[in-house]
């Protein structure tokens, strides 16, 4: 009411609690009719996803029921007001009901199809979270990665400022985006989701053995996408990028996994129109 407009408008008389000899000069789509109400400026809530309850089973984590229901870990995690990613067989969640399987042969624009943990077929895509402006969190996770090249190695070391070992730069970079992991590679190759060699995404953690048996792991590395992975590497005595070609890479090679907290902001839905 108090700011000034250039519409062509009328003198009104206000009914209210102004004086009746006061008139107000106001745009002609304000005057309405003596009497009439304004109707009420309401924005229409969104209807959110039907919950239902499933009981956590054996073997069961948010990533792989993100992938089921279509959904995204952060999403499952926020409507059962969870702090953490781990289940309890046995625990009932709230999750959206399971989406009807589609006969379209279209895949979404949006989608792009990847290899994920017990989908060899690519039949699944992740959509969401990547754009120019927003990139998802996986790649922030690598481009933070990228900006410790070149810091000195250290046994045990676990900081910018003294260097870093294998696992003290793993576990640096992932609670830079609040993921909390054990110090030790040992440890870390107990987190996440196994998945094999040639399902590795950006943001994955690479294990390796120099053990002939490859029983527990003495290295780990994070693979930034293009067959090449970051690590502290105590032979080059500093943070390097090397490529997963090499013939060290295949000598050594144990394991690989996959963290679901990092992909709180991508969502997965099916996809009719995958591989076969």
């Amino acid at each position: 009411m108090g700011r000034e407009s250039s519409l062509t408008g009328q003198r009104y008389l206000f009914p209210g609690r102004l004086p009746a000899w006061k008139s107000l000069l106001l745009p002609a789509w304000l005057v309405v009719a003596a009497g009439a109400a304004f109707p009420a400026q309401r924005t229409a809530a969104r209807p959110g996803p039907v919950l239902e309850p499933y009981v956590v089973q054996q073997g069961d984590t948010l990533y792989s029921l993100a992938r089921e229901r279509a959904t995204s870990v952060k999403a499952i995690m926020t409507a059962n007001r969870m702090s953490g990613s781990r289940l309890r067989a046995g625990a009932v969640l709230r999750l959206p009901a399971a989406p009807a399987a589609s006969s379209s042969d279209s895949s979404p624009d949006m989608a792009a199809a990847i290899l994920l943990p017990g989908d060899p077929t690519g039949a699944l895509s992740v959509v969401g979270g990547a754009s120019e402006d927003q990139p998802n969190l996986r790649t922030r996770l690598v481009e933070s990665a990228k900006t410790l090249l070149g810091i000195r190695y250290r046994r045990s070391g676990s900081s910018e400022k003294n260097g870093f070992d294998c696992s003290g730069l793993v576990q640096t970079v992932f609670r830079r985006f609040g993921i909390e992991l054990p110090r030790s590679s040992r440890q870390q190759y107990r987190e996440g989701l196994e998945i094999q060699r040639g399902q590795l995404l950006a943001g994955d953690l690479v294990f390796f053995s120099r053990a002939r048996r490859k029983t527990v792991p003495d290295h780990v590395a994070i693979y930034i996408g293009e067959s090449l992975i970051l690590h502290s590497l105590s032979g080059a005595r500093k943070v390097v990028i090397t490529s997963t070609d090499s013939a060290w890479f295949r000598r050594t090679f144990m394991g690989a996994r996959r963290m679901p907290e990092l992909w709180l902001d991508e969502t997965f839905i099916a996809d009719s129109g995958a591989r076969q």
